[in-house]
């Protein structure tokens, strides 16, 4: 799952500051999340571009 870092953290001898995406397993996210380094992005799901015949009826 990808997490926003907020504020500087370092994970597999990389260093993320604050505002960088970062891929991680829930038990990895677990201990970060906790204490306010990463938090969880919630993207919404968008529309295929494909779809919008199906809804406007065509």
């Amino acid at each position: 799952m990808k997490y926003k870092v907020t504020r500087t953290i370092h994970h597999n001898n990389e260093k993320f500051i604050e505002g960088d995406e970062v891929e991680l397993s829930l038990q990895e996210a677990r201990p970060l999340l906790e204490c306010k380094a990463i938090e969880q992005i919630i993207k919404p799901f968008s529309q295929a571009s494909g779809m919008s015949s199906i809804n406007s009826g065509k």
